[in-house]
């Protein structure tokens, strides 16, 4: 398990904002912005907080109850993924 933790701290991932708005976090006293319809290369557990945050505003935006199901689905669309090795 520590293992796994360790290697995601250096780990970098991709996120996609689907979303007009632009969002930032700052984690380890560094500020990272993502424009809106943009994509942005982050460490992992930066990219975390921000897929979460993302998720949130996407649910805010209804004007029902968001199940979990749906709160996946925003979750699914903003994205954690990794640079294809090919391209």
């Amino acid at each position: 398990m520590q293992e796994h933790i360790e290697d995601n701290k250096k780990r970098k991932v991709y996120i996609f904002n689907p979303t007009s708005q632009e969002f930032s976090i700052t984690h380890n006293d560094v500020t990272y912005v993502i424009a809106p319809s943009q994509e942005l290369e982050l460490p992992y557990y930066t990219a975390e907080m921000f897929v979460n945050t993302i998720a949130s505003y996407m649910g805010s935006k209804k004007d029902k109850v968001i199940s979990i199901a749906m709160r996946q689905e925003f979750e699914k669309r903003v994205r954690l993924y990794d640079k294809d090795p090919v391209g």
